[in-house]
This record gives C-alpha cells, sequence and structure tokens, in this order.
C-alpha cells in the first residue's frame, strides 16, 4: 500500500488524495478521491487561459463528478458553518448599521 498524499492547497492536487467539495444536494462538505485534469480552452479563447477541471469519485463509491479547481478545497479547509447553511459567507447577510 503506498503513501497517503495530503494536498495543502496549493498547485494541483495529486491523483489520489482527498478533497472537499461543496454538494448541490444539501449543504454538507463531501470528500472525493482526485483521478485526473481536464483541461480546456478559455471560454474567451485566449489561447493563454484555461479553465481546469479536476476529475474525482466520492469517497467510498463509484460515482464520478468533476470541479473547476477552485471549487476544490484541501480537507484541513473546510468551509465554514454560516457558509454551509447560507451558501454565503456570513458578513454578506448581516445589515449594515447607520453611522
Amino acid at each position: 500500500m503506498g503513501m497517503i498524499s495530503i494536498w495543502d492547497g496549493e498547485q494541483l492536487p495529486p491523483v489520489g488524495c482527498d478533497v472537499l467539495i461543496e454538494h448541490g444536494r444539501d449543504d454538507d462538505d463531501h470528500v472525493c478521491t482526485v483521478t485526473g485534469y481536464t483541461i480546456w480552452p478559455a471560454l474567451s479563447g485566449k489561447p493563454t487561459e484555461h479553465r481546469i477541471f479536476v476529475d474525482l469519485v466520492y469517497k467510498d463509491s463509484t460515482t464520478k463528478n468533476q470541479r473547476m479547481l477552485c471549487d476544490v478545497r484541501p480537507l484541513h479547509k473546510p468551509r465554514k458553518r454560516d457558509e454551509q447553511r447560507t451558501g454565503t459567507k456570513a458578513s454578506l447577510g448581516k445589515k449594515q448599521e447607520a453611522a
């Protein structure tokens, strides 16, 4: 059995490491294993820009998924509770008091 790879959030997550993603069906973080990458040209058509997708499989299943690199988080960086409940940062939902 090989070593477990832990991603620190820098560069690309290594194939075989576990990461966290949001799930559209609920407000929980879900653990997935990285299986590869898909790179597409930018929608703008600029040859120097690309969209990087991370190919995933849900932990302990065979269900595949894919997320943009910016939507994949290291295991040690789960979303904050307020973000999980509302889908936004807590400070965005608060009214500003008049000065």
